[in-house]
């Protein structure tokens, strides 16, 4: 992907950033990201996935996802972590940052299937209380297929956003800034 913004963003200090957004294929780091900015910076980190579900899976009420993540994106600061397909061209206008993540899908994979053995038991903070990684067929459909189904989408969208833009698409570019992040 291409912008004009994505050079400039890479060179500016992070701290003049105060709406993050974290966008990408599951597996792909952007909550690990995400936490480290939230430690680095101090602006509050908000999980998409903890503010769209509810225990046991449970879909919150649509209007309600869409209130919510409207009264968020006006607030002063935040990091926004997922996609949320129908709250994104909203996240977009107001973000200043889009981390995006082009990560190659087998590493995504990888990381997915290492993520379920690690936590399939336990609560991780990322997800809504009573929610617990599960690999099942829809979610692995969906991570598959996401950088044919969800990609094309995500990049119309970045495009036309006038936030700056930085894409990571390997695991050394995420382990650099995750390293510099550790050094503010």
């Amino acid at each position: 992907m291409t912008s004009k913004n994505s050079a400039n963003a890479q060179l500016l200090p992070l701290h003049n950033f105060k709406k993050i957004m974290l966008i990408g294929c599951p597996g792909s780091g952007k909550t690990t990201l995400a936490r480290q900015l939230h430690d680095a910076l101090k602006i509050p980190l908000h999980h998409l996935d903890n503010i769209m579900w509810q225990s046991g899976w449970q879909k919150k009420s649509p209007s309600w996802t869409l209130r919510y993540h409207k009264k968020l994106c006006v607030t002063p600061s935040w990091i926004i972590d997922g996609n949320h397909i129908p709250t994104l061209a909203e996240r977009c206008q107001q973000a200043d940052l889009i981390i995006f993540f082009s990560m190659p899908r087998w590493r995504c994979m990888i990381r997915i299937f290492n993520r379920w053995l690690l936590f399939r038991k336990q609560q991780r903070i990322d997800l809504a209380p009573g929610c617990f990684d599960e690999l099942n067929h829809n979610y692995l459909d969906y991570a598959w297929h996401f950088h044919k189904r969800y990609q094309p989408i995500l990049k119309s969208c970045i495009e036309q956003s006038s936030a700056h833009i930085m894409e990571l698409r390997s695991a050394d570019t995420l382990t650099t800034m995750m390293h510099a992040l550790q050094l503010m």
